[in-house]
């Protein structure tokens, strides 16, 4: 899904995306974190929210185009945790060369003995999740713009070297150690 375009006039107040679902007790923290975000006034938030896991209803080509499109034009989208203790968001993020947010609820990280996360996503404590503005706002204040376009292709590239299925290939032994 790809387009090889990077967000690079960089907006005045950071942009946060998410397209997809969270009716159960499993997403309370994602629930949470879309609410908090979406009344702090420094953050301009942009939502698609489904009624149904996998956007039930909708027919497969236009949920898969809103929700790649919606982390195309968002410099940051949510990627907390689902049912299971991982993200797949936190990985179509990274293809897309944009910026995850990520709250930790001590999941492991791919490669984590190989990429530096906190270079690459903000990572909120799961115990502050009630902050998540601070953070998101803390990480885009502490980057300029140049740095933030830089960040945006240092994601592309470390997805295609260790997420993508080739680069996961190529890496396997580093995953697993």
């Amino acid at each position: 899904r790809f387009k090889g375009s990077y967000i690079e006039t960089i907006p005045a107040d950071p942009t946060v995306g998410f397209c997809g679902f969270f009716g159960t007790k499993d997403h309370q923290i994602r629930q949470g974190s879309l609410y908090v975000l979406e009344e702090d006034k420094r953050i301009k938030t942009d939502y698609i929210l489904r009624k149904h896991f996998w956007a039930h209803g909708v027919p497969k080509d236009v949920a898969v185009n809103d929700h790649y499109s919606n982390i195309e034009r968002n410099l940051f989208t949510l990627c907390t945790r689902g049912s299971g203790n991982f993200s797949m968001r936190l990985n179509e993020v990274m293809s897309m060369g944009r910026i995850p947010i990520q709250v930790d609820s001590d999941m492991v990280f791919p490669y984590e003995s190989v990429i530096d996360w906190e270079k690459h996503c903000v990572i909120v404590p799961h115990n502050k999740w009630q902050e998540i503005g601070h953070y998101v706002m803390q990480f885009y204040r502490r980057h300029t713009s140049k740095e933030l376009i830089e960040i945006q292709k240092s994601n592309r590239k470390v997805w295609e070297e260790y997420l993508s299925p080739l680069g996961f290939a190529k890496n396997i032994k580093k995953a697993i150690q």
